[in-house]
């Protein structure tokens, strides 16, 4: 018996679509274009970062942290998309290459989650969550 081949709804396709955005935005170092993608009630859970809550603290967090890090080449992989009417929550992987502490250049690999909700037939970031899969020993040595 043949198997059919795994489509994806719209929805997804979207909410896919909107990961490689990010990317475009974030390695363009657009904090304007970034902040576009969130809700006006987003958040960002960045590693050690307070939270960030609504337009203006995206804007702040996503600013610092490309002046801080000086992120390059950001590249993500998008795992798994769950839809359940207008929310949905997307996961998967990043590497990028970003500026140490200590001025050096380093590859750095994690992991994501992002909460979306469907705004006026858009999809847009509620919560986006990140954090590295270096271990603190290596984060310590920077």
């Amino acid at each position: 018996m043949a198997t059919k081949p795994v489509t994806l709804t719209d929805a997804e396709q979207a909410i896919r679509a909107l990961a490689q955005e990010y990317v475009k935005h974030y390695n363009a170092r657009d904090v304007e274009k970034l902040v576009t993608l969130f809700t006006k009630d987003g958040r960002t859970l960045a590693p050690y970062r307070p939270l960030a809550e609504g337009t203006d603290a995206v804007r702040q967090a996503l600013q610092q942290s490309i002046s801080d890090y000086d992120p390059r080449d950001l590249k993500v992989e998008t795992a798994r998309v769950e839809v359940e009417g207008n929310i949905a929550f997307s996961l998967g992987t990043f590497s990028m290459n970003v500026r140490t502490p200590k001025g050096t250049r380093l590859e750095d690999k994690g992991k994501w989650i992002v909460a979306l909700r469907r705004e006026n037939g858009m999809w847009r970031i509620v919560g986006h969550c990140f954090n590295t899969d270096l271990p603190i020993t290596a984060l310590a040595s920077m």
